[in-house]
C-alpha cells in the first residue's frame, strides 16, 4: 500500500476544512432565513392579532349603536341606516387600527346583522373580518289576552288562540271547538280542577299546564304616545275643557247621557284612510258608538273602552278612498297566520271550510295564505263581511265590545274581567245565571267536555263540521267575530337580545 506524502495529506485536509465550512456557511445561512422568516411571521401574527381585536372591538361598537336609540332596531327593518354603519366611514378610535361597520336587518325578520371589516395601521397592513347576527325575541300574542275572561252568545275568535292570566269561561253558543284555550286557571266549562290531567294536548290547557300562558306583554306606552302626539291623535284628561284640538274631533259628540264630561269621547262615521296611533290616557273614556267605522292602526285606551260596529258600508269606504284619489280600501286581504291551521284541530278535515280560509287539511298543507274581506262573492277564503277595525286595542280599565262587527288583529285587556258579548236583543234569551241550555249541558264532567263521550259526538261538534260555510256577511252582523293577525309588529319593553351567529368573513382591502 502506497503512504501518502506530507502533501497529499495536507491537501485532504484543507479539503475537509473546506467542506466543513461550506457545510457550516450552509447551516448558518439557513438559520438566519428561518429567523428571519420566524421574525416575519411573528410581526405578521401579531399584526393580524391587532386586526382581529380591531375587528371585536368594532362589533361591540356596533352593537351599542344598535341599542343606544331604541328606534334604530325598527329602523333597519324598515330599510333605513344607522348614521356612520353602513360600511362607508372609517373609523380610527381604536388603538392600532381602523373598522368600518355595516348594521342591516336579516337574514330573519327579528334578526339584525353587524359585519365589521378591520385593519392594523402598518404600511403593509392585515385584514381581518367578523360578522355577528343578533336576534331580538318578540312578545307572543294571541287573538284575545286578559285575565279574567268571559265569552257568551255568539262571539267567535278566529286564527290565533286566547290566553286568559287568571281564568276562562265561556258560555252558551260562544263554545265551539276553536281557538285553543290557555289559561293560569280554570276553563270553567272543561276543567275545575288542578289535579291532572290539565291538558288535551290538542286544544285546551288549563292551570297553566305547559306550554301555559306566556309573559304579560310590556307594551311600550311612551312610543305609542309619542306616535299618537305627532298624528294629532293624543287625549290627556282635561284636553276638552282646554279647547285641545285633535284629528278626530269632527266626528266626536259629546256622551248623551253627560254633556258636562269633557273626558268622555264618542265617535261615529270615522274612515281611516291610513293606520294611526290613538292614545286616550289616564281618566279619558271613549266610545266608538256605531256609524260608518273603519279604523286602522292602534286604539290604546288607558281608562275605559266600548266599541259597537255599526253599519261598515263599503261603497261608503270605497267612496271615501276614491274621493281622495287612493285605491280603494276593498276587497280587503289579509294574511291568514301560517299556524291558524293550529286552532281548528278538534274539527279540521279534509274538506274545504272547516275555518275561514280553509282549502281542506287537515294541517298546514290546508291554510289559504291569504283571506279577502268585503269580497264580491263568497267561498272559503272570501266573505261579504266588512272590516270594522283593523290594527290591535289595548284597554286598560274597562272594555266593552258589543253586538257584531269584525276586528282584524288582536285585543288586549288590562284589567281585572273582560267581557266579550253581543247586544242584549240577541235572539238565544242568554243569562248568567242558572244552567247552560246549549249542547253541552248533558256533559257535567268537571273535565274536556268538548271530548266525545260514550263513544258519540257532542251534537254542536257534529253541527260545527257540518257547517261550512259560516263565514258570510250576515253571520258577523250577528255576532263579534275577532281574526287575529300575527305581522302587526307591536313594540314591547325588556324583549330579549342574544347573539345567533358569528363567524370570520373575508375582507377587501380598504
Amino acid at each position: 500500500m502506497k503512504r501518502r506524502t506530507r502533501a497529499e495529506r495536507g491537501q485532504a485536509l484543507l479539503a475537509a476544512v473546506l467542506v466543513m465550512g461550506v457545510v457550516a456557511l450552509i447551516f448558518i445561512s439557513a438559520i438566519t432565513f428561518r429567523n428571519l422568516n420566524l421574525q416575519k411571521s411573528s410581526v405578521r401574527s401579531q399584526k393580524s392579532i391587532t386586526a382581529y381585536e380591531v375587528a371585536n372591538a368594532c362589533v361591540q361598537k356596533a352593537i351599542w349603536a344598535l341599542n343606544v336609540n331604541s328606534d334604530n332596531w325598527n329602523l333597519l327593518k324598515e330599510g333605513g341606516a344607522i348614521a356612520g354603519y353602513d360600511g362607508s366611514v372609517v373609523f380610527k378610535d381604536v388603538a392600532g387600527g381602523a373598522y368600518k361597520a355595516t348594521i342591516s336587518s336579516g337574514p330573519a325578520a327579528d334578526d339584525r346583522t353587524v359585519a365589521c371589516h378591520a385593519k392594523d395601521l402598518s404600511a403593509a397592513p392585515e385584514y381581518r373580518g367578523l360578522q355577528v347576527v343578533l336576534t331580538q325575541g318578540s312578545a307572543q300574542f294571541g287573538v284575545l289576552m286578559a285575565h279574567k275572561i268571559l265569552l257568551k252568545k255568539r262571539t267567535k275568535l278566529h286564527w290565533g288562540p286566547i290566553y286568559a292570566y287568571d281564568e276562562l269561561n265561556i258560555k252558551k253558543k260562544a263554545r265551539v271547538f276553536y281557538p285553543r284555550l290557555f289559561s293560569l286557571g280554570k276553563i270553567k266549562h272543561i276543567d275545575n280542577k288542578a289535579s291532572a290531567p290539565n291538558t288535551d294536548g290538542l286544544r285546551w290547557w288549563s292551570f297553566n299546564n305547559p306550554p301555559g300562558v306566556p309573559s304579560w306583554p310590556k307594551i311600550d306606552f311612551e312610543h305609542y304616545k309619542a306616535i299618537a302626539k305627532s298624528q294629532g291623535m293624543y287625549y290627556a284628561k282635561g284636553d276638552r275643557k282646554s279647547k285641545k284640538k285633535h284629528k278626530d274631533d269632527d266626528s266626536d259628540k259629546l256622551d248623551d247621557k253627560d254633556k258636562s264630561d269633557d273626558d268622555s269621547y264618542s265617535y261615529q262615521n270615522i274612515i281611516d284612510t291610513q293606520p294611526y296611533v290613538r292614545f286616550y290616557d289616564d281618566g279619558v273614556k271613549v266610545k266608538f258608538k256605531g256609524g260608518n267605522n273603519l279604523l286602522r292602526g292602534a286604539i290604546i285606551v288607558m281608562d275605559s273602552l266600548e266599541f259597537r260596529d255599526g253599519t261598515a258600508s263599503i261603497a261608503s269606504v270605497n267612496a271615501r278612498y276614491a274621493s281622495l284619489g287612493l285605491e280603494p280600501y276593498y276587497p280587503r286581504t289579509v294574511a291568514t297566520p301560517k299556524n291558524a291551521w293550529k286552532e281548528y284541530q278538534k274539527i279540521d278535515t279534509a274538506e274545504a271550510g272547516d275555518y275561514p280560509g280553509d282549502l281542506g287539511g287537515p294541517g298546514m298543507a290546508g291554510r289559504s295564505p291569504e283571506y279577502v274581506f268585503g269580497a264580491a262573492s263568497t267561498d272559503d277564503t272570501h266573505t261579504e263581511a266588512p272590516i270594522h277595525i283593523e290594527g290591535w286595542i289595548y284597554a286598560g280599565n274597562k272594555l266593552k265590545l258589543k253586538r257584531g262587527g269584525v276586528i282584524v288583529g288582536l285585543v288586549i285587556a288590562g284589567h281585572k274581567t273582560t267581557k266579550l258579548e253581543n247586544a242584549d236583543s240577541d235572539s238565544e234569551h242568554d243569562s248568567d245565571s242558572g244552567k247552560d241550555t246549549d249542547h253541552y249541558s248533558k256533559y257535567t264532567d268537571d273535565k274536556d267536555t268538548d271530548n266525545d263521550h260514550h263513544g258519540e259526538e257532542p251534537e254542536n261538534l257534529k253541527t260545527h263540521k257540518n257547517r261550512h260555510h259560516d263565514w258570510d256577511h250576515h253571520a258577523h252582523k250577528r255576532r263579534l267575530t275577532l281574526y287575529f293577525q300575527d305581522n302587526l309588529g307591536i313594540r314591547v319593553l325588556g324583549a330579549s337580545q342574544t347573539q345567533k351567529a358569528w363567524r370570520e368573513i373575508p375582507v377587501q382591502p380598504f
